[in-house]
């Protein structure tokens, strides 16, 4: 005798990838977006880090409908960062020092592509030089009462955010007798201002922290 059995399929859930979910924000949070955008991500994330924290709240249609209507009548947008990553880019070049190499033999004047180059041996680009502001006071050398001394200039972010920039003149020669030493980790120590009008600017700017011991000893 045959018998007929009827099977009933059931999906197995627990592990399927997590699902994403819409929220709105209520305030800028780096990497995701500004204050009113509507922005997908993972439950998780979502619960965690957006909802329990009050910095965003479930995008029902009447959320969207008012983060629409309140990104439409402000009057100004100037309370938006330009980029979901500016606040990062901000924090890495007002804690950095760059060292600004500059030849002890030959006559020079500081110019924007100086700090460019500097910038970008530690692997910080910058396309435009016109967003460099550099000090009023020009700088020139080779001038020993420059080495070591400090001084920022002004990097606008993408026309908009504005960071100062802290930068440290050392004298380098083609001589290897004439080459001067550098002082090892100066950049986690604080440094004489070259314009005292910048001394209190730069002392409120943070410094890097001094390398763990393991790196140290590397």
């Amino acid at each position: 005798m045959l018998t007929h059995q009827v099977y009933e399929v059931e999906a197995r859930t627990d592990n399927q990838k997590e699902g994403h979910i819409e929220v709105v924000l209520k305030q800028f949070v780096q990497g995701l977006g500004n204050k009113g955008e509507v922005v997908s991500v993972k439950r998780s994330v979502a619960y965690n880090d957006l909802l329990m924290p009050g910095i965003a709240m479930y995008a029902t249609e009447d959320e969207k409908q008012k983060a629409v209507l309140y990104r439409e009548t402000r009057k100004t947008d100037e309370e938006d960062y330009s980029s979901v990553f500016v606040t990062r880019t901000v924090a890495i070049l007002s804690k950095a020092v760059y060292g600004i190499t500059m030849n002890l033999e030959n006559k020079w004047v500081l110019e924007p592509w100086h700090v460019r180059s500097a910038l970008r041996r530690c692997g910080t680009h910058i396309l435009d030089e016109s967003c460099i502001e550099m000090p009023k006071t020009k700088i020139e050398g080779p001038d020993m009462n420059l080495e070591g001394k400090e001084f920022f200039v002004t990097i606008t972010i993408n026309n908009k955010e504005k960071v100062k920039t802290r930068l440290r003149i050392h004298h380098w020669s083609t001589d290897i007798c004439d080459r001067l030493p550098q002082q090892p980790y100066h950049w986690t120590k604080r440094a004489e201002a070259l314009f005292p009008e910048q001394k209190e600017e730069l002392d409120a700017l943070p410094l890097p922290l001094p390398p763990k011991k393991e790196e140290e000893e590397c």
